[in-house]
């Protein structure tokens, strides 16, 4: 009996901690669904959560299982003990006594009742196993694109937005974004600034196909985007936002995040967003696992492997939207020369506000400036007219 409330509260614990993981995973990829998305990681989040999923449900099985033979062994010991007396002495059931089959019929009554519940859990079993069946294959079917099926040849050489006008309530609500032209080219950095709610994070969404243009077109390499397939817009277009992703699981795989990459070229990225050193001090190095959150991470070193992450992908087209703001201003610095340096034949652009990355890049577009000569233009011709 002793081993028997050992092995249940072993499982106990076992179960808490895999519900948690799973549940961690879970929450992890509904809160930074954009970073998933970006990253065209949803097979292997699907995949990380199916597994410990798994594990979850194969502890919850032997916990119904220990539940099931504490309760039914007794009773089976209780009958083969019955059986045994019975041939032992060559006695007759007749001469057994009124008490006797009394007493059997209770432990009969018994009997059943965890005969019901052990099919009760046959049946548990066997709906659950349907359900993870269904549940698979509608994981493996594939994912119907509302987007177009144009694949770009080479890499992105321009970006260019022609009179871009987005709302979030359609054609007939205010105006985030308001007939916006910009022009990015490959080789170049850029600095995308101007005060909060003027719609710079509004523009990346429209970038990486979250969101499509209220009017206007955006175009890479002349090709409408809308007429491009999401997938390969995110294979070459990878965001680092403010806030980056960190899933409970190990540095590297946080790193890759699905992605096939050897040690040495996971290293060699973790070197350029400056986080290599402080990997190395971790108690299993890449192996260390993180924390729901990354909640063992201070907001710099989020930031850091989240650039280390985009930079393994070898973008045609690199953004940070405030994607270095945790970090002091000499780490800043370092890690902007440092991306700036490894991607000369790529797009940067730079959400931020700070003047010493804005004298670090090509150009700076200012939307604030943007839409002041739009509202002069509208005004203009409404004297003219």
């Amino acid at each position: 009996m002793v081993r028997v409330v050992k092995l249940s509260h072993r499982l106990g614990i076992r179960q808490t901690d895999e519900s948690r993981k799973a549940g961690s995973v879970f929450l992890d990829s509904l809160n930074n669904i954009k970073t998933v998305r970006a990253f065209s990681a949803e097979r292997y989040v699907v995949s990380i959560h199916r597994a410990l999923m798994f594990n979850y449900a194969k502890v919850l099985f032997w916990v119904d299982e220990v539940a099931l033979m504490t309760r039914l062994i007794p009773v089976l010991l209780l009958f083969l003990f019955f059986s045994l007396w019975l041939a032992m002495s060559g006695a007759q059931l007749q001469s057994v006594g009124v008490a006797f089959i009394v007493t059997m019929i209770v432990y009969l009554m018994r009997f059943f009742p965890v005969v019901g519940q052990a099919v009760t859990l046959l049946m548990k079993v066997a709906s659950d196993a349907r359900s993870g069946k269904d549940v698979t294959a509608l994981l493996d079917l594939p994912i119907a694109s509302r987007s177009g099926t144009a694949r770009l040849h080479g890499r992105i050489e321009n970006i260019e937005l022609r009179d871009v006008c987005f709302s979030y309530e359609g054609a007939g609500g205010k105006m985030v974004l308001e007939n916006v032209s910009v022009k990015f080219e490959r080789g170049r950095s850029y600095a995308l600034v101007g005060k909060s709610g003027l719609g710079k994070s509004t523009l990346l969404d429209i970038l990486l196909k979250f969101y499509e243009p209220t009017s206007g077109g955006l175009y890479l390499n002349d090709v409408n985007l809308a007429d491009i397939a999401d997938a390969e817009i995110r294979k070459r277009v990878i965001l680092v936002g403010q806030e980056p992703a960190i899933f409970d699981d190990t540095v590297r795989n946080n790193i890759c995040l699905g992605m096939d990459a050897d040690a040495a070229e996971v290293e060699r990225v973790c070197r350029m967003a400056g986080i290599h050193e402080v990997i190395e001090t971790m108690a299993a190095g890449y192996e260390t696992r993180l924390q729901y959150r990354g909640m063992n991470l201070s907001g710099g070193q989020r930031q850091r492997i989240a650039i280390a992450r985009a930079l393994l992908r070898k973008p045609d087209v690199l953004i940070l939207d405030e994607g270095t703001s945790a970090l002091d201003k000499s780490t800043q610095m370092r890690v902007a020369d440092s991306i700036l340096a490894s991607q000369p034949e790529s797009i940067c652009i730079f959400v931020t506000h700070d003047p010493l990355l804005m004298d670090r890049v090509s150009q700076v577009i200012d939307l604030e400036s943007i839409n002041a000569r739009v509202a002069a233009a509208g005004r203009s011709d409404r004297v003219v007219g």
